[in-house]
């Protein structure tokens, strides 16, 4: 993919190989954040859910 980006984009395939890396390691960093932040609302659900639960 790097080389047709280049040759379609100009640049070398050096410099695409290491956009396409970096921009692979940002989109697992957010969406490793972005499921962390999913487990912690969804375990906030479960203890809500508990709660009312109790007090029925």
């Amino acid at each position: 993919m790097a080389a047709q980006l280049a040759r379609e984009r100009g640049g070398s395939e050096r410099s695409w190989q290491r956009a396409m890396a970096e921009a692979r390691a940002q989109y697992a960093h957010e969406d490793n954040q972005s499921q962390s932040q999913n487990a912690g609302r969804d375990q906030g659900v479960k203890q809500e859910a508990g709660s009312a639960q109790t007090a029925l």
